[in-house]
């Protein structure tokens, strides 16, 4: 009787999960699942997991995302991890029925898109900008790619649409694509996109470095930088919100200056498995899989501290090769700037106590909201990128 009472609690659990899942289509996007890198991302779940230990007991959560046939595998495989090592503690013992039924509730294989949005936040994607429209795209690879249209065409205009130049950038742009594009609509796209939709405001740092890395290699195309390209690339980093010294820079050392041994570049193209000869489009595609993949919030918890430090390895390699230096370096908006002098105090201010400082409020992670460093470019705890706002 109570083996019967089980089965109909679990039972339960299952179903109501199962009517709480979307019964539409699972979303379209444009991110391949990083499981089994052959379907594309249709779903995520957050699972419970525990693990009882004699005297120790350890409790967290894991975020799966995939397609629909990955991510109940490894539900499956959580469950399965729980029922058998769960219990082996007192608190184990009684929390691991609880955790259990969690985990049933959530191993229905229908898609479940405010997980998936939850989930894909934690990461920094937006399921709006990650969802396929009409045209094969995107909203956010939409966005991206207009943007760097304009900005290759007015490189690759320099020296004309039959050069090496023009071709190169036509190339960039279908490999940003990834594959959405084909190399005529690519070339449509260069001589249609208008300067107007080059806007800084839109991009987050990493995405104008881009940007400039691109024009870069588009100009050099040819194996040489002409003075008019170079004045051309100047004028695009100002655009972008980047100082004409450091174009000159990156065009001195396109690599960027912690580039500076050929042996840390093979190191980063090895950690992000892209070889010698691959793009920016090809980088950043393996970054983001990765990032994906070795995300501290898609691991167990005794896994989260190896998690967090293959997280930041990708980072390193990825800002190596992206050529990537501090915003204070070369952006225009985050240089110093000489400070009047102070004013002489009023008669007021003089007879006045002095005042105590105020307590300086601590920097959060945007995303788990936990103190970071106000100069971090990586959370520890929940391995968001460019934590603070």
């Amino acid at each position: 009787m109570f083996f019967l009472v089980l089965v109909g609690v679990y039972g339960l659990a299952y179903l109501l999960g199962h009517l709480a899942s979307d019964s539409t289509p699972p979303p379209k996007l444009a991110i391949k699942c990083p499981n089994c890198m052959h379907r594309t991302v249709e779903t995520a779940r957050k699972f419970v997991v525990v693990r009882g230990m004699l005297i120790v007991f350890r409790y967290g959560s894991i975020s799966l995302v995939g397609c629909r046939q990955c991510v109940s595998e490894q539900g499956r495989s959580v469950a399965g991890g729980n029922l058998f090592l769960g219990w082996w503690s007192i608190f184990g013992f009684l929390a691991t029925p609880f955790v259990l039924l969690q985990n049933v509730y959530n191993l229905s294989g229908r898609p479940n898109s405010r997980m998936l949005r939850e989930v894909l936040a934690e990461v920094g994607y937006s399921l709006e900008d990650a969802s396929v429209g009409n045209d094969g795209l995107s909203g956010e690879q939409r966005r991206l790619l207009r943007a760097a249209a304009a900005a290759l065409k007015s490189i690759a205009l320099v020296e004309g649409t039959s050069t090496a130049e023009w071709h190169q950038a036509r190339d960039h742009l279908t490999a940003l694509s990834d594959g959405s594009l084909t190399p005529s609509g690519a070339d449509q796209l260069l001589r249609t996109v208008r300067p107007e939709e080059l806007d800084k405001k839109h991009f987050d740092v990493e995405q104008r470095h881009v940007l400039l890395r691109i024009a870069i290699d588009v100009a050099s195309a040819d194996g040489n930088v002409s003075a008019r390209e170079e004045e051309a690339l100047c004028y695009l980093g100002e655009r972008l919100g980047f100082t004409r010294s450091f174009v000159r820079q990156f065009l001195a050392s396109p690599g960027g200056p912690a580039a500076t041994t050929s042996s840390g570049v093979a190191a980063a193209r090895m950690v992000l498995g892209v070889s010698e000869d691959a793009g920016i489009g090809e980088i950043r595609s393996a970054y983001k899989r990765l990032m994906m993949q070795h995300h501290p919030d898609r691991v167990a918890p005794d896994e989260r501290e190896e998690a967090n430090r293959k997280a930041a390895e990708i980072n390193a390699a990825y800002d190596l090769l992206l050529g990537r230096v501090s915003a204070s370096d070369g952006s225009t908006e985050q240089q110093q700037r000489p400070r009047p002098p102070p004013r002489p105090p009023t008669k007021s201010q003089e007879k006045a106590p002095p005042q105590p400082p105020k307590a300086k409020r601590p920097t959060l992670c945007r995303a788990c909201q936990r103190r970071v460093s106000e100069t971090a470019r990586f959370c520890g705890f929940c391995g968001t990128k460019d934590p603070v706002l």
